[in-house]
């Protein structure tokens, strides 16, 4: 499938994309997503949009540096500090070595649609490799309107 993205500058670039039905787990609860994979950005990394948060129901309060689910409102979880870089070494490594899906994963595709992805983390293996350089297919853009970007001081969290 062919997919138009709007870029910062204000251009459209049509590229080449393909889509999946992925499930991703956070806290307990799976949401179904369609994830879009670029085949010709080269070291891309996942991006969750809107269209996740809205999914599963996550509110995020960056003024506070906290995030809750929208059934528990009450429930704030801080946002994590820098990971550790031993970790994601580790999960590098992990998903380095792991070009294909696992059992738990991709559990609503037939057993062709599962081949067939297998072939494409095999065919378009350096998509997939962690690490490299950001995307320049599609970059980060808040719209504030007429109004400046807001400077927020870094502050502690506390529950």
């Amino acid at each position: 499938m062919e997919v138009t993205m709007a870029l910062t500058d204000g251009s459209r670039t049509t590229l080449e994309a393909y889509t999946a039905p992925v499930s991703i787990e956070v806290e307990g609860r799976t949401v179904y997503i369609n994830m879009l994979a670029l085949p010709k950005a080269k070291h891309n990394r996942t991006l969750l949009a809107t269209n996740f948060l809205e999914k599963s129901g996550i509110v995020l309060d960056l003024k506070n540096k906290r995030r809750y689910f929208s059934h528990k409102p009450h429930h704030k979880i801080c946002f994590k500090e820098d990971p550790d870089e031993n970790l994601l070494q580790t999960a590098g490594s992990i998903i380095a070595n792991s070009r294909h899906l696992r059992e738990d994963e991709g559990t609503p595709l037939t057993p062709e649609q599962r081949e067939n992805m297998n072939y494409l983390f095999e065919k378009f293996d350096s998509i997939f490799k962690p690490g490299g350089d950001p995307t320049p297919f599609v970059e980060h853009h808040i719209n504030t309107e007429k109004h400046p970007p807001v400077s927020v001081p870094r502050t502690e969290c506390r529950i």
